[in-house]
C-alpha cells in the first residue's frame, strides 16, 4: 500500500525543508534567476527543489547558486530575500513558489 501511495503522491515521500515565493526574475552570467523571499522553514545551496505555479508542478532541480545581495551563502532562513539559481532550468515565473524537499527514506 506505502507503494501505491508514494506512485500516486510522490510528494509523501519527501519532508518539506522550505519554501519561498518568487518576487523578481533577472539574469546573470547568462543563467535565469530567481528573486525570491522565504516564507517557511530554511532554503540551502544544493536543496532538491520543486517550482509550483498554484496546484501544478512546474518542474524539479537543485539549487545551484544561493546569494543574498551580492553575497554567496549556504542558506536563508524565514524573512531573507534572496537570488537562486536553479539546475536544470525551470520556466518560472513572479509568483510561483520554490519549495525545499529532502527525500525520507523508504
Amino acid at each position: 500500500e506505502k507503494q501505491i501511495l508514494k506512485l500516486t503522491h510522490p510528494e509523501l515521500a519527501e519532508e518539506v525543508l522550505g519554501t519561498a515565493t518568487i518576487k523578481a526574475l533577472f539574469e546573470a552570467k547568462g543563467e535565469k534567476v530567481a528573486g525570491a523571499k522565504v516564507d517557511k522553514g530554511i532554503l540551502s545551496r544544493g536543496d532538491l527543489v520543486h517550482i509550483r505555479r498554484a496546484e501544478a508542478n512546474l518542474g524539479d532541480g537543485r539549487i545551484k547558486s544561493l546569494h543574498k545581495g551580492k553575497e554567496a551563502v549556504d542558506s536563508v532562513k524565514v524573512g531573507d530575500e534572496f537570488g537562486a539559481i536553479i539546475s536544470p532550468q525551470v520556466a518560472f515565473e513572479v509568483g510561483d513558489v520554490i519549495i525545499a524537499v529532502r527525500k525520507l527514506p523508504e
